[in-house]
């Protein structure tokens, strides 16, 4: 078991390192914590799985804000000693805040397009990765935003590309409206983790989709798809990919009458020899 000890410090502890400390006095969450972030690639004890995935999408937020590696962060854990990384996060907030104030029109435009659709205020919420639902209605909330979940149709067509500016933001997810495509400055969210848009009208996923260089899952089932960038093949982290149930009457993997072109075919089966997809 790991020991624990609180260290004071002069620094506002900062509200990720509060909130995955908290995580860490679990001495089983925090050992199986050290298990993940050593490559640890099968599955969870039950009874402390949510705690451990909370602290790995924390972490992922952590070290890319601190520029940190996640066995530091397991070692702070073990001695209880966040100073430095505290310290890091501190500096990196004050630039993002500074940031939101100069780009404070962009936040309004996401405030703007959740009120033209009537989505849900923010929420908690405890789902095994996505721990937040709905859209808050100010700035502050939205420069710390970690998740976007909207899961109800509220007739939405169109994400706003704002959306990529969101500094900490994790998981997208909205689904079952009718977006029609995926904007191409999404593709600038270096903190998204997850996409997930099954349930929607999109057709294309363009080039560039490489640059989410953490993204390790892509739900797109339930669309409309004719075409699926080659550059998808070049995504590091993706292990996860689902196109399954297209709305079409053929099937778009095996019918001579597939509307994907022929690199969209053949990037889609080298993925299906090296990850999970579904089709």
């Amino acid at each position: 078991m790991w020991p624990f000890s609180k260290k004071k410090s002069t620094t506002e502890i900062h509200p990720l390192i509060e909130q995955f400390s908290a995580l860490m006095k679990d001495s089983k969450c925090a050992e199986w914590f050290e298990n993940v972030a050593g490559g640890w690639t099968m599955g969870l004890p039950l009874d402390v799985a949510f705690e451990v995935q909370e602290a790995v999408n924390l972490s992922y937020t952590i070290t890319s804000m601190a520029g940190v590696s996640s066995m530091a962060l397991v070692d702070a854990a073990k001695s209880g000693d966040y100073a430095a990384i505290n310290n890091k996060l501190h500096h990196r907030s004050s630039a993002l805040n500074e940031r939101a104030v100069d780009t404070s029109r962009t936040f309004s435009r996401i405030i703007e397009w959740a009120n033209d659709h009537n989505l849900p205020q923010l929420q908690r919420l405890n789902a095994t990765f996505y721990k937040q639902a709905g859209v808050p209605r100010n700035i502050g909330d939205l420069n710390n935003l970690r998740f976007l979940l909207v899961t109800q149709d509220y007739g939405i067509t169109e994400i706003p590309a704002e959306i990529a500016k969101l500094p900490l933001l994790q998981g997208l997810c909205i689904t079952n409206n009718k977006i029609s495509a995926i904007p191409t400055e999404l593709y600038q969210c270096i903190s998204l983790q997850r996409l997930d848009l099954e349930d929607n009208h999109i057709r294309r996923v363009e080039d560039g989709i490489h640059q989410l260089v953490d993204v390790y899952a892509i739900d797109l089932s339930g669309n409309k798809l004719t075409h699926v960038t080659p550059d998808i093949c070049r995504m590091r982290s993706l292990t996860k990919l689902d196109i399954s149930s297209q709305r079409t009457e053929i099937d778009m993997m095996r019918s001579v009458d597939t509307p994907l072109s022929d690199a969209s075919i053949t990037a889609l089966y080298n993925l299906v020899h090296t990850i999970d997809v579904k089709y």
